[in-house]
């Protein structure tokens, strides 16, 4: 069975060619188009498509305004979606307003695909610079104001090894944080091998110890 979508985009030319991308994959089928956010609700009540794409400069209800909509409407809604805004803000709005996917307008034809396989099928996506933005972001609330972790850059960590030593010590598992900050388990791994390889270190219990007594990070609270 084939997977309907539904794409929302304010400019022809470039919602033919999301059109064109999207419904090249013979799993496809592109059941609506609009250009008009105001439309989207009602194509959505038509089709039930498995997939809404959206961009956030639509006229009528721009895209954010929509994603909350569609959500309000139906909770399982899956939605991509697809700009050539990237910022800080307008990507922590379109996650809290329930997009599972984020994809700049310049990526290649295969990104799209993939990103609307995954999205479609309950998984999130985003594709490279979106990630890069997430990453700084997640530094900067999570890592970089915190001044019990400063001392980590003194034994030669990155600021995503931080990050990930961090989740670490809090009991997550490496494909835990590779769903938390959106990378894959490969590279946590990685980065999991490079962290102990720069402390010196055998096991992950050494490592959440090392880090602790070294005050690198706190250790979590227990709960009593």
């Amino acid at each position: 069975m084939k997977t309907l979508i539904l794409v929302a985009d304010e400019h022809e030319i470039m919602r033919s060619g999301i059109v064109s991308a999207l419904g090249s994959y013979k799993d496809f089928e592109i059941v609506a188009e609009t250009d008009n956010g105001s439309d989207v609700l009602f194509l959505y009540r038509e089709y039930r498509p498995a997939l809404v794409t959206l961009d956030i400069s639509l006229p009528g209800m721009n895209g954010l305004e929509v994603a909350r909509e569609l959500r309000m409407e139906d909770p399982e809604v899956k939605i991509m979606i697809l700009t050539m805004q990237l910022n800080e803000n307008l990507l922590v709005q379109a996650l809290k307003a329930g997009a599972r996917g984020y994809i700049i307008k310049n990526a290649e034809r295969n990104i799209l695909v993939d990103g609307a396989k995954a999205v479609s099928r309950g998984r999130t996506y985003f594709n490279e610079p979106v990630l890069k933005i997430m990453a700084d972001y997640y530094v900067s609330q999570h890592v970089l104001d915190d001044p019990s972790l400063k001392s980590a850059h003194d034994f030669g960590l990155t600021g995503r090894e931080l990050e990930i030593l961090h989740m670490i010590v809090e009991s997550n598992t490496s494909q835990d944080i590779a769903n938390s900050l959106y990378i894959s388990l490969r590279t946590v791994e990685t980065h999991r091998s490079n962290i102990m390889q720069k402390l010196g270190l055998k096991n992950s219990a050494a490592l959440v110890r090392f880090a602790i007594e070294n005050g690198i990070i706190t250790p979590p609270r227990q709960v009593v």
